[in-house]
């Protein structure tokens, strides 16, 4: 990450917020992408977009990337890797093509999509619970986190990132899932209890209803965390190292409780 202030980062945020639910972005003549199927809304695009054309944003992880349509509203004319991260069932070769909740094959649609506006050079798509995403299919620190995932997710998920080293020194980290009352909540307790990280500022974006494709979804909530490890933005060797070291620790620690 280029040397930032917290101040800048604050100032930024809140400018690509007003920006946004004004359709202002990379993506306002984006008609094509912006209309296509995803579990998202436009302010939501707009917003990502214009945090990763900031240029200390380095690197990007959806969680819960669905048909990557917000992985690429975040990356497109932005210069900044992106990883997406679900649990795909499906081959993209296979039929059916729709399991039996009806969703369409979104692992076919996720690769597709990256490829119409070829972003391909630039993107990971990870094949991943949330919860098990080995952070060493990561090349870089991640400093902007969309995290669309279930509430019991959400916990093991985000301590994974913060105890693996994962992250930049600065992190803004969005939830577009106010309105089930418990997301929020969950990322609230986690931060409030790891010492490896610390809040900043929050935001809230309420939405007009349910599922809104206009406004904020199911409304936004946005925490700015510094990473307060001396690791920080480690190097990915660095940071495998430290990952093994810590599953050994673990290992260890779980044989003396078997003993």
């Amino acid at each position: 990450m280029k040397d930032v202030t917290k101040e800048d980062i604050i100032d930024d945020i809140e400018n690509a917020i007003y920006n946004a639910e004004r359709e202002r972005s990379k993506l306002a003549a984006k008609e094509r992408l912006m209309s296509m199927k995803s579990l998202s809304s436009k302010n939501i695009k707009h917003l990502l977009s214009n945090l990763a054309s900031e240029d200390y944003i380095d690197s990007f992880l959806d969680l819960g990337c669905f048909r990557g349509i917000t992985l690429i509203s975040t990356l497109l004319d932005n210069d900044i890797t992106g990883y997406g991260v679900d649990h795909f069932k499906y081959n993209p070769y296979e039929s059916p093509i729709y399991d039996q909740d009806g969703w369409d094959n979104v692992k076919a649609a996720v690769n597709d999509n990256v490829k119409i506006f070829e972003l391909s050079d630039r993107v990971k798509i990870i094949n991943a619970d949330a919860t098990d995403l080995n952070m060493a299919d990561i090349d870089d620190p991640i400093n902007l986190i969309y995290m669309d995932i279930t509430v019991d997710s959400i916990k093991d998920t985000l301590l994974n990132l913060i105890v693996t080293n994962g992250l930049d020194k600065y992190v803004i980290l969005i939830n577009p899932n106010l309105r089930d009352g418990e997301s929020a909540q969950e990322i609230d307790r986690v931060i409030a209890y790891e010492d490896n990280v610390r809040l900043l500022k929050t935001w809230t974006l309420q939405s007009r209803t349910l599922e809104d494709t206009n406004t904020w979804w199911n409304g936004v909530s946005i925490w700015l965390l510094k990473n307060t490890t001396t690791n920080a933005g480690m190097s990915k060797e660095d940071r495998i190292k430290e990952i093994n070291k810590k599953t050994q620790e673990r290992k260890n620690d779980d044989k003396k409780v078997s003993d």
